[in-house]
């Protein structure tokens, strides 16, 4: 009875770690907005709003989740990442390259420069407006619907 007692505080302690922050599945391992990502698990960083410009690079074949700063600029590497999510919640300038990643979900958050590279197929960008730019593999322009672009 006690090693249930414990391993359910455990649990509950686990959960209670993970990052509060949509999007991002689990704590923030990024040391600074500067951020070379851990080459041995999921990353997931939330850039410091007024701070230095971020930039992340995500590591080949594993999921990443960035989550940018309102009024900052960000920039986020995950050419060959597995599994992207990004959201620029109304950055001044938000760029994403993920040409090669195996699904991408974007959200511009009415940035007001949000340009994105994705791969042929599988992704997603939402809230597309103003000056937005989405590239799907090597030089196809997404369809839009509305204020989301998608490449098939």
């Amino acid at each position: 009875m006690k090693n249930l007692v414990l391993m359910l505080c455990v649990v509950w302690i686990a959960n209670g770690c993970a990052s509060d922050e949509p999007g991002l599945s689990g704590p923030d391992n990024c040391l600074s907005d500067s951020c070379l990502c851990p080459d041995t698990e999921t990353c997931d960083h939330a850039c410091e709003p007024g701070g230095l410009p971020c930039r992340v690079v995500c590591s080949r074949g594993l999921d990443c989740n960035v989550i940018c700063a309102p009024d900052d600029t960000c920039a986020v590497d995950a050419t060959q990442a597995a599994e992207v999510y990004v959201d620029c919640r109304d950055s001044v300038d938000c760029r994403v390259v993920a040409s090669q990643a195996a699904e991408v979900h974007v959200d511009c958050g009415n940035s007001a420069d949000c340009r994105v590279a994705c791969p042929a197929t599988g992704c997603t960008v939402s809230n597309c407006t103003g000056n937005c730019a989405v590239i799907c593999g090597a030089l196809d322009l997404a369809t839009h619907n509305g204020s989301t672009a998608t490449c098939p």
